[in-house]
């Protein structure tokens, strides 16, 4: 019999908050997963039969709807009840009723915090990403409500067969603007123009997010991939905060890093 195995060290709690999380998501089946057995090294989970073929077109519509399915449930606070993972990096989602707010403070600020404290970066380049802090309300629109999002959708978390997507793994879980989880989506190029067709005929998706919105929000993956994989990402985000910066009406601080 094959099952999964996660592990972890001692002092981490990934183990159980990825428990929290599937335990949250029990109610949907695409993005839960059976656990057999878990203390605090190691937890076991069914394993999920499956192949990483080329996403087909009934792939990305079944994840439109699913998608826009768990984007639908609603909550009163930005952010969590608890503290969530991507990748290994933690996730701070203290409860704001302002997403402006915890944008700002839960994500931009503090992965720049841990950008300036573990990468060495010109003191001109972390200088304009403290900038950027000033611009960032402007490009914001208070959603309508919090949405759940799943948080980390790309290829290695989606377990297809040739007829169906079967499941979605490793959740990041909170309550946040659900453009933030499509923004993520579109700059991993995982899913294609098929998927937010169907997806916009579940939950209309405006003209801001394909115009400005999506690059501010790929910013805080940018950040995060830095931080997991290294350097090269925040050369992204040097080129982003340009951009959005001229789409503003506003002068590019143009620097090398």
């Amino acid at each position: 019999r094959k099952i999964i195995a996660k592990m972890q060290n001692k002092k981490s709690q990934k183990l159980y908050f990825y428990e929290r999380m599937n335990s949250d998501l029990k109610e949907n089946n695409l993005f839960h997963i059976n656990i057999l057995f878990r203390d605090e090294n190691v937890m076991l989970l069914e394993y999920i039969d499956h192949n990483f073929l080329k996403l087909k077109p009934h792939h990305h519509h079944q994840l439109a709807i699913s998608l826009a399915e768990l984007h639908a449930k609603k909550y009163e606070c930005y952010g969590y009840e608890y503290n969530t993972f991507f990748g290994d990096q933690i996730q701070n989602n203290q409860k704001s009723k302002s997403w402006s707010h915890f944008f700002i403070e839960q994500r931009y600020k503090e992965n720049l915090n841990k950008i300036i404290q573990n990468i060495k970066i010109p003191e001109s380049f972390s200088q304009k990403m403290l900038n950027f802090v000033e611009l960032i309300p402007s490009l914001i629109y208070e959603p309508e409500n919090p949405s759940l999002i799943h948080g980390d959708i790309w290829r290695e978390n989606i377990l297809a067969s040739e007829d169906e997507v079967i499941k979605v793994i490793d959740p990041a879980l909170f309550y946040a603007d659900p453009d933030f989880e499509l923004a993520y989506i579109a700059m991993n190029g995982t899913l294609n123009k098929s998927f937010f067709e169907v997806y916009n005929s579940y939950r209309k998706i405006d003209a801001e997010f394909w115009e400005f919105k999506r690059y501010l929000y790929q910013i805080i993956p940018q950040m995060q991939y830095a931080l997991i994989d290294g350097a090269s990402y925040l050369y992204e985000i040097n080129k982003t905060i340009d951009y959005l910066r001229e789409a503003s009406g506003m002068k590019p601080e143009y620097i090398y890093i």
